[in-house]
This record gives structure tokens, C-alpha cells and sequence, in this order.
């Protein structure tokens, strides 16, 4: 009951038509630079782009999409 009261405050986003199209660009500038994503990093970065929400992750695959300059993450203070 308590994790579900948790996460009953996160957002609920729901990808667009924009969502895939901005990852099919992501996708190809990634492969021009030698680096590969999973779908689901992609997906989850992209949907925080287009909000202009930083993510947070211990995922080293989100530090190398923010490389790219595709999204931005939240750094801890």
C-alpha cells in the first residue's frame, strides 16, 4: 500500500507521435557517433525531453545519451 501511494504521485506520460519521431532522430545521430541505446532508455529519455524534465538515473546508459546532448540529468547536491 505504501509503494502504490508512491508512485500514485509520479506523472503519467504517454508517448506521441512526436515521441517516436524525436527517438528515430536520436537513433540515427546515435549510430553517426558509434553509440547504441535500448528502446526503453530512448523511450524514457525522450518523453523527459520533450517535457524539459531532467532525469534521474544511476544508469550509465542515461550519462551517455546526456552526452549526446539529448537529455539532461539531475545531479544530486
Amino acid at each position: 500500500p505504501r509503494l502504490r501511494e508512491v508512485l500514485e504521485v509520479l506523472p503519467v506520460l504517454v508517448p506521441s507521435e512526436s515521441t517516436w519521431e524525436l527517438m528515430e532522430r536520436w537513433v540515427k545521430e546515435a549510430v553517426l557517433k558509434g553509440e547504441r541505446f535500448r528502446l526503453a532508455h530512448l523511450l524514457i529519455a525522450a518523453l523527459a525531453a520533450e517535457r524539459g524534465m531532467p532525469l534521474w538515473s544511476l544508469d550509465r546508459d542515461f550519462a551517455r545519451i546526456e552526452k549526446l546532448g539529448f537529455v539532461r540529468l539531475h545531479l544530486p547536491s
